[in-house]
């Protein structure tokens, strides 16, 4: 005896097949990349790194980005802070934007604008010294 199935029956069971093999998942989506803010491994990163530590109130840890000089320059608690509230605008900082980096031997120059959640901004530049990584900065100008 033969057993014969009918076209149509034979599409059914074909898509039903397909289906459960579909139903069964694709394997889970990875999750989106953790967005990386600025390092210091580089002199325009620790630029960025700085502000961003300003603005968010993290004054110690922009503190650890400055040169020895610089931290003996600003070791005065108050005017540190009145510099901080005057150059964050109150810790409006938008963005830090690098406009020119100078390597040059022993430090680069950073050109950069702040640009402020009002819309308006400023043009500084400062050393950065160091290497391999290990990058700070001297007094802003």
């Amino acid at each position: 005896m033969r057993f014969r199935v009918p076209l149509p029956g034979l599409m059914a069971i074909l898509l039903v097949s397909l289906a459960a093999v579909a139903c069964g998942g694709s394997p889970p989506a990875p999750p989106p990349p953790e967005e990386s803010g600025p390092d210091a491994a580089t002199p325009e990163g620790t630029v960025q790194l700085f502000f961003e530590h300003l603005n968010e109130g993290r004054s110690a840890e922009a503190m650890a980005l400055y040169t020895d000089e610089a931290r003996e320059a600003l070791e005065d608690p108050e005017v540190f802070g009145s510099w901080v509230a005057q150059i964050t605008h109150e810790g409006t900082i938008k963005d830090v934007r690098i406009v020119d980096t100078a390597p040059q031997p022993g430090h680069t120059t950073v050109d950069f604008e702040i640009v402020y959640e009002d819309g308006s901004q400023v043009r500084r530049t400062v050393q950065v010294e160091g290497g391999e990584g290990q990058w700070q900065m001297g007094l802003i100008l």
